[in-house]
C-alpha cells in the first residue's frame, strides 16, 4: 500500500511492520538516529528504499560528495566501482538514451538483499515497478546516488553501506541495524523534470 505522509512517500510492505498511520500526528515514531555527514536517513517501517518525512527534512541541503563534480556515477560496464563515500556499483548493462539526473522521475525494477543473500524486498513482490523523483531525498541516499547516471534499460548492481542506507536503525525484522544493502536495479523509464 503506497501513501503520501508528511511530504515523503512511504510504502508499507509485508516486512512484519505496521503500515504508517494516515494521521500525520501519529507518524512521529519514525525518527532520525544521528544521521551521518552524508545525510543518510533512517527509514520508515519499510524494506523499500524510501525516506520517512523526518529523514527527508534532515537531508535537505545535503549532497553526495561523490556526485558533486559530475552529477552521476561514471564507470565501465562490468567493472565494480567504489566511490569515496563507500557506495559501490557495477553496470551490468548500460542502457540507451539520456542519463537519469536529479529532478527526473525514474521507474525501476529492483531486488534488495542483505550481504548474506537474504532478500528483503523486490518490486516484483509488489506487482509493479517502483517510481520516485531522483535526487529529491525520497529514497535512501544510496539510491539517489546509485541510480543517477543510469540509462533506460540499464541494469546496475549497487552495494550500499549503512551510512547511505538505513544507518543504525533496524527496519522491521528484515533489515538489521547497520546493514550493508545490495540492490540489483533495472531502469525501466525516465520522465524528465
Amino acid at each position: 500500500m503506497r501513501r503520501l505522509i508528511g511530504g515523503a512517500l512511504l510504502v508499507a510492505l509485508a516486512c512484519g511492520c505496521n503500515p504508517p498511520s494516515d494521521n500525520p500526528s501519529t507518524t512521529s515514531t519514525t525518527t532520525m538516529n544521528s544521521a551521518p555527514a552524508s545525510g543518510a536517513p533512517a527509514m520508515a517501517s519499510s524494506g523499500s528504499p524510501e525516506v520517512a518525512a523526518s529523514g527527508a527534512a534532515a537531508m535537505a541541503g545535503s549532497g553526495s560528495p561523490a556526485l558533486a563534480a559530475s552529477g552521476s556515477p561514471a564507470g565501465d560496464a562490468g567493472k565494480m566501482v567504489k566511490l569515496p563515500d563507500g557506495l559501490q556499483y557495477e553496470d551490468q548493462a548500460v542502457g540507451t538514451g539520456p542519463e537519469a539526473k536529479a529532478g527526473d522521475t525514474v521507474t525501476v525494477n529492483y531486488v534488495g538483499t542483505l550481504t548474506n543473500g537474504t532478500k528483503f524486498d523486490a518490486s516484483a513482490d509488489h506487482g509493479t515497478p517502483f517510481s520516485f523523483p531522483l535526487g529529491q531525498h525520497k529514497v535512501i541516499a544510496g539510491w539517489d546516488e546509485g541510480v543517477a547516471g543510469m540509462k533506460k534499460g540499464g541494469k546496475r548492481h549497487l552495494v550500499i553501506p549503512p551510512s547511505l542506507g538505513y544507518g543504525p536503525q533496524a527496519m522491521g525484522d528484515k533489515i538489521p541495524a547497520n546493514s550493508t544493502l545490495v540492490f540489483d536495479v533495472e531502469l525501466v523509464s525516465i520522465s524528465p523534470k
